[in-house]
This record gives structure tokens, C-alpha cells and sequence, in this order.
């Protein structure tokens, strides 16, 4: 069984190569598509800057009413609860973590603590990765599902085994659980 661990170990390092592998292809892909559609274009296209600007508009909206929303129960109730993050407190970093780890689940099933660590391989800071985790919106037992049929696709595994490798994965024991209940045990 150790054996068969260690030689499943090196796959989260293969897996991380893969996959930063598919990001810049489907960076390269979505930027040549992005020219393409620049040239044609009549209209002058929003810089970088404008598309920031643009984010960061959006994010002051959402955040406001977050703010909004979350004065409101404070108010209403006894129990105090963390400030929500400022604008400010967003920074780039952040919202390209977010972008990232939403193209990464896009490709391939992660755990919470995988994809930070993901995230950090890539150069994300650790409150960068973090942030990413917390809102890309992932749902990590669908996620713990989708990586227990991927494991089953490559190589046969026993219940245990199973949850075992979803484990070494970052997936907590609830979440591996459910992933081998999902695919039939």
C-alpha cells in the first residue's frame, strides 16, 4: 500500500505541471483570440487598464451592497461577524488568483487545499491563493466527486484506497467520503 502512495505522490507534482501546462495554452489561446478580435475591430478595444478599471468598478458594486447587507444584520442581530474585505483589500493579486483558480477548476478537479497550493506553486501568494479558495465559488464535494472518477479512470482502487488517495489530495475525510460514494462504493 506505501508503495502505491509513493508512487501516486509524484502525480500531484505531475498534475501541477500538467496543468500550469494547460493554463498557458489557454492563456496564449484566449490572447490570440483577443488580437484577432482587436484587429477586426472597428471600435478602439478597452485597454488593460479600462478592463481593471472595469473590474474594480464592479467589485466596489458588490462590495458596497455586501457592506450594505452586512450592516443591516449586524444591526438586527447580536452576534458580530468579520468586516467584509474593502476594495482596497482586493488587490490585483487577488482577482488574478481568482481568475486563475477558476480556469484551473474549469480543467481539473482540486481540493480546497490543493488548489491553494496550486496557487502558491504558480506564484500566488498564500493570502492570494487563500482568497481565490474562498471565492471562486467551487463546490468541493462536486469536486472531491469529479477527482474520485478521474482516479478511477486511470487505475482500480478500493474503497479505502480510494478515500485514502483523496485524502493525501487535501480533500477532508467527509469530502473523500462522498467522492467514493459518488463513483459507487
Amino acid at each position: 500500500m506505501d508503495v502505491l502512495f509513493e508512487k501516486w505522490k509524484g502525480f500531484g507534482k505531475v498534475k501541477r505541471v500538467v496543468t500550469a501546462i494547460i493554463m498557458v495554452v489557454l492563456l496564449l489561446f484566449l490572447g490570440l483570440i483577443g488580437l484577432a478580435a482587436h484587429s477586426n475591430s472597428t471600435d478602439s478595444a478597452p485597454t488593460t487598464e479600462t478592463t481593471s478599471a472595469t473590474v474594480m468598478e464592479e467589485t466596489d458594486t458588490t462590495t458596497a451592497k455586501k457592506t450594505a447587507e452586512t450592516t443591516t444584520e449586524q444591526t438586527t442581530s447580536a452576534t458580530t461577524e468579520a468586516p467584509i474585505e474593502t476594495t482596497a483589500a482586493i488587490s490585483l493579486g487577488k482577482i488574478n488568483a481568482l481568475a486563475s483558480a477558476e480556469l484551473y477548476l474549469n480543467t481539473s478537479a482540486f481540493s480546497y487545499k490543493g488548489l491553494i497550493e496550486q496557487l502558491e506553486f504558480e506564484g500566488y501568494t498564500t493570502e492570494e491563493a487563500t482568497y481565490a479558495a474562498d471565492h471562486c465559488g467551487a463546490d468541493w464535494m462536486e469536486q472531491a466527486e469529479k477527482s474520485a472518477q478521474n482516479y478511477l479512470n486511470v487505475m482500480s482502487f478500493s474503497k479505502s484506497s480510494l478515500i485514502e488517495q483523496l485524502e493525501f489530495e487535501g480533500f477532508t475525510h467527509e469530502q473523500a467520503v462522498h467522492g467514493a460514494e459518488f463513483v459507487g462504493y
